[in-house]
């Protein structure tokens, strides 16, 4: 009996040394975000990750970070926020882990789509956390005076016709923020109109299928219809100038991401106005709702990482992307300039309608159910070249007038081609 317990006791004092040399190597882990850690948004998320910590479990240092690809290879950090494109392109050449059978479950609570952006053939690169889609937010004020009910549209027919009543019924407004300048906006802006006429950039293969007449109709919607409601000078606008004309009233709607609504609520009270925002997806052309641009954050892991690690990252990801976690997001950023908290993101899952937050501000809802349809300007890593060289200006090119629909996808198409081989 004496042995016996001898033999467990040592027993048991190998298994603690185990346990504590496991939990010793993941007793802390740092989390790189893309933003400075000590921003608004750094503390906004340090605050949530504080509430992991709370658990006992191991704990986690938020960390600043980038998108530079350099840094993130060199970073000492253990957990990732990046970008979908950045996760695709290192998860295809090997540097992150693949996380499918760590979160078999996402589609439970993620939009089929987003969890598609960080994937690779079967493979799981990065987990949904927050992001953005891009909605036309529009001055509720001006749309009543109009006796336009935004919410009831549902072609691109009553959207002219209630740009019509919009301009009729507000003097010396337009009824549309239109980019054109040569800044990744006018990529984002145009890009989506593309899919809407049921073109694309790239096919399933990755094969370039940008050249074609139902890209060529998309564009001239943009370009030359849409454009008749645009404010003076947006051929050289960007999103900044469109929201300047936004807060002024200048223009009556505008596309833009959920710092749309929030830049309003900045405003002195006497210049404030009733906000709303209306879901590209209720409109429904060739066939199909609209598409938006999205943009989408993910967890991800480097490939080195040890079981212990991985395992203590899951655990930590499964708090993040839990619905009480993802409604904390919209506590927002403090911004000592108002005194106050702003939401800089929306969470990605698809069930956060019966939370506080978006009860009393349903209309931040639509900015999620865009990553349901994304309609995205760089579908595929290799497109970030092909967008600077000759995406960009190409579209500045039509604005101005100096390049036709027609020599914009030749152009595009041959260029990308080349690139991609």
């Amino acid at each position: 009996m004496k042995k016996m317990v001898a033999m467990i006791m040592v027993l048991a004092l190998v298994l603690g040394a185990a346990t504590f040399s496991a939990s010793a190597e993941v007793a802390s882990m740092k989390f790189r975000i893309t933003w400075d850690a000590e921003s608004g948004r750094g503390q906004a998320i340090t605050k949530i990750v504080d509430q992991y910590n709370a658990l006992g479990k191991t704990q986690i240092t938020v960390v600043s970070g980038n998108e530079d690809m350099a840094d993130i290879l060199t970073s000492d950090a253990d957990i990732f926020q990046l970008p979908y494109l950045l996760v695709t392109n290192l998860g295809s050449q090997g540097a992150l882990v693949d996380m499918q059978s760590y979160f078999p479950s996402l589609g439970d609570i993620f939009p089929e789509a987003v969890i598609k952006l960080t994937c690779v053939g079967d493979a799981l690169y990065g987990v949904p956390w927050l992001g953005h889609s891009i909605q036309m937010v529009y001055n509720k004020d001006m749309t009543d005076k109009a006796g336009v009910s935004m919410d009831e549209i549902t072609s691109f027919d009553e959207l002219l016709a209630a740009f019509d009543a919009i301009e009729a019924a507000n003097e010396g407004v337009k009824a549309f923020g239109m980019i054109g300048k040569q800044t990744g906006d006018v990529s984002w802006m145009s890009t989506p109109y593309i899919y809407d006429f049921g073109g694309s950039l790239v096919d399933a293969d990755g094969k370039v299928v940008i050249n074609s007449e139902a890209a060529k109709e998309g564009l001239n919607f943009y370009f030359n219809v849409l454009s008749k409601y645009g404010q003076n000078g947006w051929q050289e606008h960007a999103g900044g100038d469109v929201m300047e004309a936004f807060r002024t009233q200048r223009i009556c709607c505008e596309m833009q991401g959920p710092w749309g609504v929030t830049d309003i609520w900045k405003q002195a009270k006497e210049n404030q106005f009733t906000v709303g925002v209306m879901p590209m997806s209720q409109i429904i052309n060739n066939g199909e709702p609209c598409k938006v641009e999205v943009s989408t954050y993910s967890f991800a892991l480097m490939a080195e990482s040890t079981q212990e690690e991985i395992d203590a990252a899951v655990d930590f990801i499964n708090f993040m992307i839990s619905k009480d976690a993802q409604a904390m997001l919209m506590d927002g950023e403090y911004s000592a300039d108002f005194d106050a908290y702003y939401p800089f993101r929306v969470p990605v899952r698809a069930d956060m309608k019966d939370e506080a937050f978006f009860q009393e501000h349903p209309e931040f809802l639509a900015f999620i159910e865009g990553f349901a349809n994304p309609g995205l300007e760089s579908p595929i890593p290799e497109w970030a070249q092909i967008r600077t060289e000759y995406v960009l200006p190409g579209l500045n090119g039509i604005a101005l007038g100096t390049m036709t629909i027609d020599d914009y996808l030749a152009t595009v198409q041959e260029a990308a081609e080349k690139i991609l081989k």
